[in-house]
């Protein structure tokens, strides 16, 4: 069985580590989740960038706005299944689908 990282170790990995990962990202102007290939976030943004200081750079490009909740899920981040581990989700402010 792997073994599963916490959110502190997934938030402090560099993007190059982390390339068979997917990004979730709920803002709450929007009734659905944004989807992201870590790997891509890598090529645009360099593989030394930590998975951190790209979730507190993110902006909704509608409102303006940081996310709400995001996610990291292993694999394909559109799969169905498989377990999504919670990197941020902040409290009072939800976003429409929890998905």
């Amino acid at each position: 069985m792997p073994i599963i990282p916490t959110r502190a170790t997934l938030l402090s990995s560099q993007l190059g580590e982390l390339q068979d990962w997917g990004l979730i990202v709920w803002c709450a102007c929007r009734g659905f989740p944004r989807h992201f290939a870590i790997k891509r976030l890598a090529e645009e943004r360099g593989s030394l960038v930590t998975l951190e200081a790209i979730l507190v750079r993110m902006r909704c490009g509608q409102c303006g706005r940081p996310p709400v909740k995001a996610q990291a899920k292993h694999g394909d981040p559109f799969a169905t299944r498989g377990a999504a581990i919670v990197l941020l989700e902040t409290k009072g402010q939800t976003a429409r689908n929890r998905g």
